[in-house]
């Protein structure tokens, strides 16, 4: 079977708030009519953070335990506030040999829920036959996947999304998750626009508050989450001497994506070998790079983001998608697109 693939990822959107970084609507709605527009069956990959869940306030709180109420609730949210996003899929729908797929990253495990798999395929007025939501897709020739499983800071356990607690069914979140709703969403909310603002050293140079607050936040999570509790005991059953073992190895340094990107894809072609091409988001930044016969690939965030130049400007960061393009179900060609600002 022909098929093309448009793949996608990060976009974060959120409910149009402090916490929501999504601007560019007319770059994304532009992005699915491109795919709408070409011949012959399409899928539309969301790969991973579609929906920023994670840094969405409930009310105005950042809770730690994620019960279905608080996910359905946030949904409703971004339902509302991105209307047009959900008419164009609406649209992209209306052919049946159409496809989208919600991978499920780390800012949208919300997607877990089924109530919430229904709210969003009743608002694009589809079915389940169409839209699918899923941790990976992986053929015999291609793996795609958003990123996470292969960084320990948010790894889940895939076999086990939901665990019991004190406050009832709820999700079984990452460490990264614990260390974003407790301690890093009130960086966020104090320098709203600094955190989006790449590279960190250039940022902390100019911003030397910043610096000073951050690391100040990082002692105080050293000593009271690492040192005198396992924050894992009530929030997930993932190890945690894997996150221990990344601190021995490279310090607190969870977001350094382009020191880690080549340990992931070495992490990934372990767990899926064989294959031709492997396509991650996650990292935030454009990578395309071939080695004997294995193509990786890293599509960049759509939210707004921005690189602080030597000189001291701030230019916006380029956003990217790539496209699979297959013939009787084997690879035929492959692009990585970078739109330019």
């Amino acid at each position: 079977m022909n098929r093309t693939y448009f793949v996608i990822s990060d976009i974060e959107l959120g409910k149009k708030d402090l916490f929501d970084d999504f601007k560019d609507l007319a770059a994304l709605l532009k992005f699915i009519q491109i795919a709408k527009e070409t011949a012959g069956p399409i899928s539309l990959i969301f790969n991973g953070d579609t929906f920023d869940y994670l840094k969405m306030p409930y009310q105005s709180d950042h809770p730690i335990y994620i019960t279905e109420k608080i996910s359905t609730w946030k949904t409703d949210q971004i339902i509302r506030s991105y209307p047009e996003f959900f008419d164009t899929l609406k649209e992209f729908c209306q052919k049946k040999e159409h496809q989208i797929h919600f991978i499920i990253g780390n800012h949208d495990q919300d997607l877990y829920w089924p109530i919430v798999q229904n709210q969003i395929i009743k608002r694009i007025e589809s079915s389940k036959n169409q839209i699918r939501f899923q941790t990976n897709i992986s053929t015999p020739e291609f793996h795609i996947e958003h990123g996470n499983q292969v960084d320990y800071f948010y790894q889940i356990n895939p076999n086990q999304v939901f665990i019991k607690s004190k406050n009832g069914k709820i999700l079984n979140t990452s460490f990264g998750h614990f260390l974003i709703s407790k301690y890093f969403i009130n960086l966020k909310k104090n320098y709203p626009d600094l955190e989006k603002i790449y590279p960190r050293d250039f940022v902390f140079k100019q911003y030397p508050e910043y610096k000073k607050t951050k690391n100040k936040l990082k002692n105080k999570l050293l000593l009271k989450a690492l040192l005198l509790n396992n924050p894992f005991d009530k929030i997930t059953s993932f190890k945690y001497s894997k996150i221990l073992k990344h601190i021995a190895k490279y310090g607190f340094e969870m977001i350094d994506d382009e020191h880690f990107t080549e340990k992931r894809f070495e992490t990934l072609s372990g767990l899926y070998p064989s294959k031709q091409l492997y396509i991650m988001g996650h990292s935030h930044l454009n990578y395309d790079y071939s080695h004997h016969y294995t193509r990786n690939i890293i599509t960049n965030t759509w939210r707004e983001e921005y690189t602080l130049e030597q000189n001291g400007k701030i230019m916006p960061k380029e956003k990217s998608y790539a496209i699979i393009k297959t013939v009787n179900d084997l690879i035929h060609n492959v692009e990585f697109k970078i739109i330019k600002k």
